[in-house]
Parts: C-alpha cells; sequence; structure tokens
C-alpha cells in the first residue's frame, strides 16, 4: 500500500461522526468498526513484512505528508471532544444512545488522542511535549508521558514494569495494575528529575501534578457549567479509551522477559522483548505501532520507516482481534502461552 494507507486513521472521526449523528445500534458504530469489522478485515488482507529500503526511508524522511497526516490528528481531536458534550448534553437521547455515543468516542480517542500522543511525545521539542500531553489530556491520561517515556522504555520486560503483563496474568488485574501503578511511577519519575535539578516536587515546576490540575478544571468546568450527566459520560469516555491503552499494553510484552545481567542491571532491550503484528489495517490506522519491536530499539524513529526486524514474537491476529482475545483469559492464554512456550525455547 502506498503512504495514502495512513489515511485510513481518519475513518474513525467519520465513523465516529456518523454515530453521533445516528440513534440506536448505529450510536455504536465506531466501537462496531473498531472491534466487528477491522479484525475480520485483518485476516482478509494478508500481513506484510516487507520494509522500506534505505533510499525509500531517505525518501519517507523528507516527506511533508507523514508529518501532515498525524499533526491533523489533533486539531480533529480537540473538536470531536467538544463535539462529543454537545451531542451527549441533549436531553432526548435514551441511555442506550448515550452509552453507544461515549464509548464510539472512547474507541475513537485511544486512536487519535492516545496513540498518535504516544508517536508525537517520542519526538523532540517543547511544541511536541505540549500536543502530546494535550492529546492525552483530552482524555484525562497526561501522566502516561512521564510514565511511558522514561519509565516503560526502561523497564520494560521486567518486574519493575506495571505496562509489561506476566505470563499467566488476568487482563483484568493488569488492566488495574498499570493504571494505579503507572499514575505512582510518573510522580516518581517527575520528582527524581525534580530533585536532581535542586527543585522541589510540589511545585509548579512539576509537569505531572500541573497537568493533573489542568484536567481537574476540564471535569469541573465541564460538570460546573454543563451537567454532572455530561462529566459522567465525559469520564466513561476516557476510561474506554485507557482501558484500550491498557490491553494495547498488554498484548504488546504479554509474557517476555529480560534476563538479568548482574545484581542491578537487565540486559539491554532488543526487538525479542515485543510482541509484533504485520497486519496491513492496523499498521496504517495505528501509524505502525504495530511494528513495536522496532520502536522500542529505537523509540524516537518516526513511524513511517519502522520496520519488521525478523526473528521476534508475532501476535496471531492484529490488535483490535488480541484485544478481544484479552477479554477471555482462559482463551487468551491457551493461544499465546503455547506461542511464548516455542519463543522461551528459542531465546
Amino acid at each position: 500500500m502506498s503512504k495514502l494507507k495512513y489515511l485510513l486513521v481518519y475513518t474513525l472521526p467519520l465513523i465516529t461522526a456518523f454515530a453521533f449523528t445516528n440513534d440506536g445500534a448505529w450510536s455504536w458504530a465506531t466501537v462496531i468498526y473498531a472491534f466487528g469489522i477491522l479484525p475480520i478485515l485483518d485476516h482478509v488482507f494478508r500481513p506484510n513484512t516487507q520494509n522500506l529500503s534505505p533510499q525509500a526511508a531517505q525518501s519517507a524522511l523528507a516527506s511533508w505528508f507523514y508529518d501532515l497526516v498525524l499533526y491533523l490528528v489533533f486539531p480533529v481531536q480537540i473538536a470531536f471532544t467538544f463535539y462529543f458534550i454537545l451531542v451527549v448534553a441533549k436531553s432526548d437521547l435514551s441511555t442506550a444512545n448515550l452509552i453507544g455515543k461515549t464509548l464510539s468516542m472512547g474507541t475513537m480517542a485511544s486512536v487519535l488522542a492516545i496513540n498518535v500522543a504516544h508517536e508525537i511525545g517520542h519526538r523532540p521539542g517543547k511544541s511536541n511535549k505540549f500536543i502530546s500531553k494535550a492529546l492525552y489530556a483530552s482524555v484525562l491520561y497526561s501522566h502516561f508521558y512521564e510514565e511511558h517515556n522514561y519509565g516503560h522504555h526502561r523497564n520494560v520486560a521486567t518486574i519493575d514494569d506495571p505496562a509489561t503483563a506476566r505470563r499467566g496474568e488476568w487482563f483484568y488485574l493488569f488492566v488495574f495494575r498499570s493504571i494505579i501503578f503507572g499514575w505512582i511511577g510518573a510522580f516518581k519519575y517527575e520528582k527524581t528529575r525534580l530533585n536532581r535539578l535542586g527543585k522541589s516536587a510540589f511545585s509548579f515546576k512539576n509537569e505531572v501534578l500541573i497537568w493533573q490540575l489542568l484536567q481537574l478544571l476540564i471535569l469541573v468546568v465541564i460538570g460546573g457549567l454543563i451537567s454532572l450527566k455530561v462529566l459522567g459520560l465525559f469520564m466513561l469516555s476516557s476510561l474506554m479509551s485507557v482501558v484500550i491503552l491498557e490491553a494495547i499494553n498488554y498484548i504488546e510484552h504479554y509474557g517476555l522477559t529480560r534476563n538479568k545481567v548482574s545484581e542491578f542491571r537487565y540486559e539491554k532491550v532488543n526487538p525479542t522483548h515485543s510482541w509484533n503484528a504485520n497486519y496491513v489495517l492496523g499498521r496504517a490506522i495505528l501509524f505502525e505501532l504495530t511494528r513495536h519491536s522496532d520502536h522500542h530499539e529505537t523509540p524516537s524513529k518516526p513511524f513511517q520507516i519502522l520496520e519488521s526486524p525478523g526473528g521476534t514474537p508475532e501476535l496471531p491476529t492484529g490488535y483490535p482481534g488480541m484485544i478481544l482475545l484479552s477479554l477471555v483469559p482462559p482463551l487468551f492464554f491457551a493461544v499465546m502461552n503455547k506461542r511464548l512456550d516455542k519463543w522461551c525455547k528459542t531465546s
């Protein structure tokens, strides 16, 4: 597929707009698309492990197209956040319609807010940092910037990383653990940064704290100026996005571990410490997040030149299908533990 494949990310807001303007089952359109249609299409189109040639990679890095597609998501996500609030503020919507539209918003935002914030957040510069955190804040998860960039990438595939699922760990317990300890970790990393600069962690220099206060302000404005109902639906939508994020965390490193090379140090992160998926639709819509091994080896590498290194653990289906599978832990273990056993025997 050509570079135009990355425009597929905009199918999500298009379908979400359809969900917002229609009732009944159509209110759930984005959920149906993401977890009904995409898992099927992942197996209609064959996985593609082909990498760009060095010349093509240089051309991709020089092209403005990829940045345009990526950064345009930012205003779309912010606009849809306001759009969602206006839609669910209507008094004539049934509970089923409200829930459908809310979960459709949450499903869309898991990609437009969180996944895009993740990609931009690995790029240098204060403006990229601001955009990333603003996108995270639109789903009340701004602390993920610190936890992911300074914690997960350092501790991945070890017991120290709350975002790495242990073998046999149920998805539901993992989500609870990852959220709680990820939030704690973000404050810990920010406190360490400030202490190194000789500054107090309890000050306006604490970016985690400041963004938490901004998120609280968002909630106060929605609840105070609009209604508690809309506040609750906004929080539910954000929770949906967060749960999808944590489901992706769950499947990306499930059961994979790094060996200790000394009492205080683990082996270097390498491509064998992430599960990969080369299904073409997921690659396009998620800006190549599913080529996760290469991302962990070089976190700053732009999405358009991420590679499939080969010789890495491979998921049996794309991310949407794997998320559904994770909801049934015994079935997930039956599928994944066999693959994990085969991989561990070769490592």
